[in-house]
């Protein structure tokens, strides 16, 4: 027991800093630890996610592809990486299946809020002590920027994390990198192989992350190439860096080249906003950075240390405070180049207001550097008092100086910030109430109803937005308008939710358009019966009543949630507008096929499925023109139409051979890994038991 103890009691001693980082992050988030599930923002967009990958994709042998579970279907996986939808699926798989899909991700987010300041920690542990780490992983934990600098409000509240998750992976990945690229690679053949997959898994985790790999790691290879020159020679060191680039892009290519291709426009289309379309020269954004107006959500205490710790570490000759300092100015320099460009190529592509998180991290960075240095100061100042002074109680006064020093800053760090800081950041919306249980009754009332070829249910959240503003107060929305993207997660139905994530993924939809045509689909919606005919609703969830219309129903009212059966919805999910009879042979995400009987040249062959390149339509083996319609005649064109004729029509996602290219060389690459590291581990077993 007293080996136990002493074991324990040395643990606490090595690592005191990163558990009380630890600590104070689970003190701040205790309601996950009660399982209270995250609803506000996305939240619900990202848990819906993970359950499509993890009992939708993966069981059809997919990491992406197309899928009808949401609006009228889309492409999953192709615009948005899939590493956060692979966590939450893992997630799922090692608590084998025993919470709910809510709780489930609960526990994901909870490891993930405990990772972000742990990521800082061990980056700063680079450049200085633990207590200096601890600081800056204090700060990080305080810093509640919006949706677009990264914080904890963009991370809790909006639930935007996949680039704050990418973020962390890059400078992770930066850590991982200084000994991979100065070692020989046939004496470390697993170190550069697994350096190579967790490249690759930084990209997969958000756009941004390639950005973010870009500047970090390129500028920590010159440094270390110049600083071990004499050691490694800096050819040598920059080419390892560049062939694990060139792997990590092979092993993420099913997702790189598609994303490529394809523009980008939902991803990274976002006009240049915030910081990134404000200031168009360095000197401005020099003078904003100065009077912390670039931060505008930092608190004093964190922006003053930041400036404390880059002279110093610049001045410096170690490698890790010269490269902070450094890659602070390269982040600099590239935000003022691409404001330059204006809402050109470039501003469009990077999302330039969100380099402003990976600004902050490395500022925090130095935050902690200068913390230490201030600790540092005070023992050497200490050291320097005259050889009296030094004895007796004196030397308690050393001793004690520089841990009392360290104590008060921490305390005037979370005291300084607690009321407008690190109490916004421990604010997490919480699933519950009257109306979230009568969400969940409907939900169980519909998973008993006949199932139709494809039922579509359309959920309305809140007041019809009629007049042409979303974000009207007459709109009342409850909770946040993604919460009912949880809804197939319960009822294993297709969503049709609108929101401008449903619209704005299709290169045919105008980003600017984006709000307005979902307006304009809830008025068509509402007001034609046509519109959900076309788009197939077979069950409509609304809080709000709808006109009474001869194709709807109101078929049941649970509390606050109305539920209506749509007539149209019956039939199956493919109609033949004209002459003829049309049926359903099969119907699935990538592969429909219809047979037609009695058309003429009027005909039309109407899918409730929404226009994306790689769809292609087959007559009886011969390629035929697929065209696009809209919901209703006067709205912009999104579902599949192709002309009718008699016979068997087949729709198929067909992928381009450059991507199926790419899945192939992809999996073949994670294949190679996975295999050439298990071979080195036996021989390296065997060896070591001769």
């Amino acid at each position: 027991m007293r080996n136990v103890f002493n074991t324990l009691r040395d643990f606490v001693i090595a690592h005191w800093a990163i558990l009380t980082l630890v600590g104070f992050v689970l003190v701040l988030h205790w309601d996950l630890l009660t399982w209270a599930v995250p609803a506000t923002g996305d939240h619900m967009i990202h848990m819906y996610k993970g359950w499509l990958m993890s009992e939708h994709m993966l069981p059809s042998g997919r990491l992406t592809g197309w899928s009808n579970m949401a609006f009228a279907g889309y492409p999953a996986g192709v615009y948005y990486p899939i590493l956060g939808d692979l966590l939450i699926a893992v997630t799922r798989r090692i608590t084998f299946g025993l919470f709910t899909w809510e709780r489930t991700y609960a526990l994901f987010f909870m490891v993930l809020v405990v990772a972000i300041p742990v990521s800082v920690y061990f980056v700063t542990r680079r450049l200085t002590g633990p207590f200096g780490a601890l600081v800056a992983g204090t700060l990080i934990t305080g810093d509640v920027g919006g949706w677009p600098q990264g914080g904890h409000v963009s991370t809790v509240y909006w639930a935007v994390w996949p680039f704050i998750l990418g973020l962390v992976l890059a400078m992770t990945t930066v850590v991982v990198c200084e000994k991979v690229i100065i070692r020989p690679i046939g004496k470390h053949p697993i170190a550069f192989i697994g350096f190579v997959m967790l490249l690759a898994c930084t990209v997969l985790a958000h756009p941004m992350a390639s950005f973010f790999l870009g500047l970090s790691v390129p500028t920590l290879v010159i440094v270390v190439a110049i600083s071990e020159r004499k050691k490694a020679h800096p050819v040598r060191v920059i080419g390892r860096a560049a062939f694990a680039a060139l792997a990590a892009f092979v092993l993420s290519s099913f997702w790189t080249v598609p994303w490529i291709t394809t523009g980008s426009e939902w991803t990274l289309g976002w006009p240049a906003v915030g910081f990134g379309g404000m200031w168009m020269s360095l000197p401005r954004l020099l003078k904003k950075l100065a009077t912390n107006e670039l931060f505008y959500d930092f608190y004093w205490v964190a922006w003053i240390l930041g400036v404390v710790g880059f002279v110093p570490a610049l001045l410096t000759r170690k490698r890790w405070p010269v490269y902070a300092a450094l890659l602070l100015v390269t982040i600099f320099l590239f935000v003022g180049f691409a404001n330059t460009l204006g809402d050109g190529v470039m501003a469009r592509k990077v999302q330039i207001e969100r380099m402003a998180a990976f600004m902050k991290f490395v500022w925090f960075v130095l935050a902690g550097f200068a913390v230490d240095r201030a600790a540092f100061g005070t023992g050497w100042l200490v050291d320097r008092l005259p050889a009296r002074w030094r004895e007796g109680k004196w030397a308690t006064v050393r001793r004690v100086a520089r841990p009392a020093l360290m104590l008060v800053v921490l305390v005037a760090i979370v005291a300084a910030g607690w009321t407008d800081n690190y109490k916004k950041s421990a604010g997490i919306g919480r699933l519950g109430g009257d109306l979230w249980d009568d969400i969940m009754q409907a939900e169980k009332w519909l998973e008993k109803q006949e199932r139709g070829p494809l039922d579509r249910v359309l959920y309305q959240p809140g007041k019809l937005c009629v007049s042409g503003n979303l974000v009207s107060p007459k709109c009342n929305e409850v909770y946040h308008r993604h919460i009912f993207a949880s809804a197939p997660v319960h009822t294993n139905l297709p969503k049709l939710k609108f929101g401008y994530e449903a619209t704005a993924i299709f290169r045919n939809v105008p980003l600017a358009h984006r709000w307005p045509y979902d307006t304009q689909l809830i008025q068509h919606l509402y007001t034609n019966p046509r519109a959900l005919e076309n788009l197939h609703v077979r069950w409509i969830f609304s809080i709000v009543k709808w006109p009474q219309r001869d194709d709807l129903e109101l078929v049941k009212e649970i509390g606050q949630v109305m539920i209506y059966s749509v007539e149209t919805g019956k039939k199956p999910p493919v109609r033949l507008e004209g002459p003829g009879t049309i049926s359903v042979e099969h119907f699935s995400d990538e592969r429909v096929v219809v047979r037609v009987s009695g058309s003429d040249s009027s005909s039309r062959i109407r899918y409730p499925i929404a226009y994306f390149y790689p769809w292609r339509a087959y007559h009886e083996g011969d390629e035929i023109e697929v065209a696009r319609c809209g919901v209703l005649p006067n709205a912009r064109e999104i579902l599949i139409t192709v002309e009718a004729r008699d016979g068997v029509t087949e729709l198929l996602y067909v992928r381009p051979w450059w991507e199926t290219t790419a899945n192939r060389v992809s999996l073949f690459a994670w294949v190679a890994c996975l295999v050439l590291m298990g071979g080195i581990v036996v021989r390296n077993r065997r060896r070591g038991s001769r």
